[in-house]
């Protein structure tokens, strides 16, 4: 197997210049795309991007608007919001070398189609090996080289294990895993479990309410994971627990600000526009909640984060609707 030495970035957001400096910090060569001119021409000239990762020195790379810095390189990393994976992957194909790695850096469920972010990019990658990364990490502590561990889901396991070196240094320590859904689900879920232990954080419910919300949303997230076909195993390691945890109780996290904004008394509206950021639990509520109809999963925090930023109940209305459920079983 060809070693991958040369890795396109797709994104140069928080995360995806994170990554990025997180490849070029394992002795690899990333390169970078962006839609905005302003971005590139920072990372070009300054090697910053203020825009968003601001402070950060960057290490030289190159980047551009044009997608054809994809062209030649080992592997390819998208690094964009979930709903944005269908739009960059159509635009970025033809660039594509043949099947080499694509592997996708986002959290999220697409509205719609309820697919995994790996499930959107196997439309346009049919003959790629594909992989997903996902784990407790915010972005400005991988770009600062403190200590972080993630995983990396790919089915095949000399691929997977190949695109552990891409990322492996003395300050990021990436895990190898066959379970590409289990890794997908624990990513996307725990951005709606946080907005919920926001809500709890923001309303000062205290912290019994939020450990409790927090092993409930682990239950929803597992529920729905093994109905998915997931390993189970998967959920208690980086990409479950670990990111959950670090979202329910990181107020880095803008799932949970957004929550907590809701918390103190701001609309789902007011919140939403104090973040400046994506905040990727929304719309993967819509899509969970679409998921545990047509399924007919009981996901009751899940359906509560989504009606409460829908605008169709209160915060106070989500709090009665949780604690009143019928008392059962863990």
């Amino acid at each position: 197997m060809k070693k991958m030495e040369t890795v396109a970035v797709l994104g140069a957001g928080a995360w995806g210049t994170a990554l990025a400096v997180a490849i070029a910090r394992a002795g690899k060569k990333p390169v970078l795309w962006a839609r905005n001119a302003a971005v590139v021409d920072d990372i070009q000239k300054n090697r910053r991007n203020e825009k968003y990762l601001p402070g950060q020195e960057l290490p030289p790379m190159p980047a551009s608007c044009d997608l054809s810095i994809a062209k030649d390189t080992d592997a390819i990393l998208i690094a964009v919001p979930a709903q944005q994976i269908r739009a960059v992957c159509g635009v970025v194909r033809p660039h594509v070398a043949k099947s080499i790695p694509i592997l996708i850096a986002a959290k999220g469920i697409e509205t719609g189609t309820d697919l995994l972010v790996t499930d959107i990019a196997g439309e346009f990658f049919p003959d790629h090996p594909l992989a997903v990364l996902s784990g407790p990490n915010f972005a400005d502590e991988v770009a600062k080289g403190l200590p972080t561990a993630t995983t990396i889901a790919c089915a095949d396991e000399a691929i997977g294990k190949s695109l552990l070196d891409v990322f492996g240094s003395q300050t990021l320590r990436p895990y190898w895993t066959a379970d590409v859904i289990g890794t997908c689900i624990g990513g996307s879920l725990k951005n709606v479990i946080a907005i919920a232990a926001g809500v709890v954080a923001g309303k000062d419910l205290g912290d019994n309410a939020r450990a409790a919300l927090v092993t409930r949303g682990l239950a929803e997230i597992g529920r729905l994971a093994a109905h998915m076909g997931a390993n189970p195993q998967t959920l208690m390691g980086l990409s479950g627990m670990g990111d959950l945890m670090l979202t329910c109780y990181g107020e880095k996290s803008r799932n949970f600000r957004y929550g907590f904004l809701m918390g103190k008394g701001a609309s789902p509206t007011e919140a939403k526009q104090k973040i400046s950021a994506t905040i990727e639990g929304i719309e993967t509520a819509r899509a969970v909640c679409e998921l545990a109809q047509k399924k007919s999963l009981e996901l009751p925090i899940s359906m509560a984060v989504n009606a409460l930023i829908s605008g169709k109940i209160s915060v106070q209305d989500a709090m009665n609707g949780l604690l009143n459920r019928p008392l059962k079983q863990e």
